[in-house]
């Protein structure tokens, strides 16, 4: 037996979602976690995050203070992630600052993205 690459149309093995950008101080992205996707454009590499809101799935993209603190949130948790600003760092460089909450006591069934679109076809 030999395994062949299988090649997924575009964009059929990602969730459709709706992107969210902190820009605002204050700004919050509250839901469930859904999954976090490591992407790559250009030669960099970069995390993209889905959570499940009440509106439906949205999507932001990673920061380091922010992926490090999501690296540790299993799949189908609860988060609230908060806005706290630029903080400036040495070399006159800024960076996005998050206070990332967790609620292990209200989860979701993680699902993965093949059975997350599976059950959009159908719905």
């Amino acid at each position: 037996m030999a395994l062949k690459p299988v090649t997924l149309s575009s964009g059929s093995n990602r969730l459709e979602s709706e992107r969210f950008s902190f820009e605002e101080k204050g700004d919050i992205l509250e839901g469930h976690l859904v999954e976090s996707v490591r992407l790559t454009k250009d030669g960099n590499s970069f995390m993209k995050y889905v959570v499940k809101t009440d509106g439906g799935l949205t999507s932001t993209l990673g920061a380091h203070q922010l992926d490090q603190a999501l690296s540790q949130v299993t799949p189908g948790t609860y988060v609230r992630i908060t806005y706290l600003g630029k903080k400036k760092i040495k070399g006159g460089r800024t960076v996005k600052e998050f206070l990332v909450e967790a609620d292990d006591e209200n989860m979701i069934k993680p699902v993965t993205a093949a059975e997350a679109i599976a059950a959009a076809r159908v719905g």
